[in-house]
């Protein structure tokens, strides 16, 4: 059987190499957008708890926010599943990811 894998030896030719080593590459973060934002994720401090309510009003009202997103105002997309997995997806083991879950 014939190994088609890369070996360690053969050089690879990558069209950005000189760029990256020479730290003349844009990244897709270096560019600028119009209309561009940004997100910041703010978790939970406490590990195991129940929210019973929470209070956005100073968040929502600083300079440059635009949303404050939470499970309550969160519009999640159709055929979203409860357990937030692919339903046509074999599942992948371990807990899944739950963005804004909730148990109501």
């Amino acid at each position: 059987m014939e190994d088609t894998s890369q070996s360690v030896r053969e050089p690879l030719y990558r069209v950005d190499s000189k760029l990256k080593v020479t730290g003349a590459a844009r990244y897709s973060a270096e560019y600028h957008l119009p209309g561009l934002v940004y997100a910041v994720l703010v978790t939970s401090t406490i590990a195991k708890g129940t929210i019973k309510s929470i209070d956005s009003k100073a968040a929502d009202n600083a300079p440059g926010v635009l949303a404050v997103i939470s499970h309550v105002n969160a519009v999640r997309p159709p055929g979203y599943a409860a357990d937030n997995e692919h339903p046509t997806e074999p599942p992948t083991g371990g807990q899944p990811l739950r963005a804004f879950f909730d148990v109501f």
